[in-house]
């Protein structure tokens, strides 16, 4: 008797067990692109602007690789095609605030520096969840922080 429950729960429970694994493999990617913003943001937020290239290939090194050598693999390997920054260009990267007034302490112009990722992994990456309708995953990222150039 006991074999034939086990032997109709084994695949209910076969699949529960997949999923969990899809959904922590999806929150652990998820996790590791918003840190990886976040460092990228932090970095820049201590190099004077304007930003060279330089700094923004190392930025966005820091993002996706989680170094600043270009040479280290991605964090995921599908994220060499399919992520994408504000990082290639200082458009929207950098806002300034008119502090004139002296609303808060510090120079007349504030500089925040916002850095946005994300990334479609492949519908593969995630079986389960693409059998179970959760269709093509898109993970986001944004990171905002005040750029104090030292």
């Amino acid at each position: 008797m006991a074999a034939v429950e086990f032997g109709i729960l084994l695949p209910f429970m076969v699949v529960l067990l997949a999923g969990i694994t899809d959904v922590g493999r999806s929150i652990w990617q998820h996790h590791t692109l918003q840190k990886g913003v976040r460092d990228a943001a932090r970095y820049l937020s201590r190099v004077p602007t304007p930003l060279t290239t330089a700094q923004r290939t190392a930025a966005k090194n820091l993002a996706l690789r989680g170094s600043f050598d270009g040479s280290k693999p991605f964090h995921f390997g599908h994220w060499s095609s399919s992520v994408t920054t504000n990082l290639d260009s200082e458009t929207g990267l950098i806002t300034p605030y008119d502090n004139t007034a002296k609303t808060f302490r510090g120079p007349d112009t504030i500089n925040t520096i916002t850095v946005t990722a994300s990334v479609s992994p492949p519908a593969a990456e995630f079986p389960l969840l693409s059998l179970f309708g959760g269709g093509a995953v898109q993970y986001s990222a944004r990171y905002q922080v005040r750029n104090i150039g030292e």
